[in-house]
């Protein structure tokens, strides 16, 4: 699981659908990369970055993040 992905989600009080509609994927892909069952394309991670303007130096901690508490 990417515990910090589902933390920034729930941080910003928005559904898996609201952040894949947010970036252009479906809830389905949002979910897997969530779950950790699928690792993101550099598009998917790119548009990720893009709709929440999150700074480079960021971004490594929610693509490697897979430590947390199954939910």
């Amino acid at each position: 699981m990417r515990a910090k992905l589902k933390q920034f989600r729930k941080e910003h009080g928005l559904t898996q659908s609201e952040i894949a509609e947010r970036i252009g994927c479906n809830r389905k892909t949002y979910y897997m990369t969530e779950l950790g069952k699928w690792n993101g394309s550099m598009s998917f991670w790119d548009k990720f970055q893009k709709a929440f303007e999150i700074k480079d130096s960021e971004m490594y901690g929610f693509i490697k993040d897979d430590k947390g508490a199954d939910e």
